[in-house]
């Protein structure tokens, strides 16, 4: 999980079905609404970069490549990178709603799954289970499935707000505390999510998460707001494995002493 971010996994079971034209849809749409928007694709045939300057520096043995110009830039790194926290990572990707074209077999987010006919669709129900987030029909066949709504290209008004409701939700209630304090400003923790989503906060702005104060032999240790964020995450998800926890958390003490052994 990438917390601060909403990601989405855009796939089908073959070429040809329209993902990049639908992320291009997605994007123009949120663009003009004000989100801050990422995309990352699987290119399987490897970066059409051979026999440009670029792709002659990295056979050279650069393990990175940067390429600049006036109005874009670009950065090639050597090695392999398999999991998606490892991407947005090493990339520096700061969007907070990421769109990503393939990488189907990649599990622990939404996907968002192009089909042609009936059997791709429960292909997809089956393969994916409570991870087939949306369905786009793309095919000529009319499709209904009763345990969800079957989408067409035509209905990218709808798709495009319930991906923005469920990005609101996720961040809301798994990387904010969600108990509405109004200590942000905000009136509730989905408002503060929006403003996350439009690039006007970042999740380390939750005064909740980053009233972390650590003190070591009584010396307070300065603490900037990701190794907070990261104490907050981890006491929250060790507190929710235990018994006797209450279901409203207020406020948490935790002393740790180690104790001077004989000399």
């Amino acid at each position: 999980m990438v917390y601060g971010k909403a990601i989405y996994h855009i796939v089908s079971f073959g070429k040809g079905y329209g993902k990049t034209a639908l992320i291009e849809a997605l994007t123009k749409r949120l663009r003009l609404m004000g989100y801050k928007v990422a995309v990352i694709k699987h290119a399987h045939r490897g970066i059409d970069v051979k026999d440009k300057d670029s792709y002659r520096i990295i056979e050279a043995g650069a393990n990175t490549v940067i390429a600049i110009s006036e109005s874009l830039q670009a950065m090639f790194k050597r090695g392999t990178l398999n999991l998606i926290e490892d991407i947005i990572s090493s990339l520096n990707v700061k969007e907070p709603l990421i769109l990503i074209e393939g990488f189907k077999n990649y599990r622990g987010y939404p996907k968002i799954v192009l089909v042609r006919n009936k059997s791709e669709l429960m292909e997809a129900k089956s393969s994916f289970g409570k991870e087939c987030f949306l369905i786009v029909n793309v095919g000529k066949e009319h499709l209904e499935n009763s345990e969800c709504k079957v989408y067409t290209f035509s209905d990218i008004g709808e798709i495009l707000e319930k991906i923005l409701s469920n990005a609101r939700e996720k961040i809301a209630e798994k990387d904010l505390p969600g108990i509405n304090c109004k200590f942000c400003g905000y009136p509730t923790c989905i408002d503060f999510a929006e403003a996350v989503l439009r690039g006007e906060k970042s999740i380390l702005n939750c005064p909740v998460v980053s009233e972390i104060e650590l003190k070591v032999n009584g010396i307070k240790i300065p603490l900037s707001p990701y190794p907070k964020l990261v104490i907050y995450e981890v006491l929250k998800g060790l507190l929710k494995s235990l018994k006797g926890v209450p279901k409203e958390i207020e406020s948490l003490e935790l002393r740790i002493s180690y104790g001077k052994g004989e000399k």
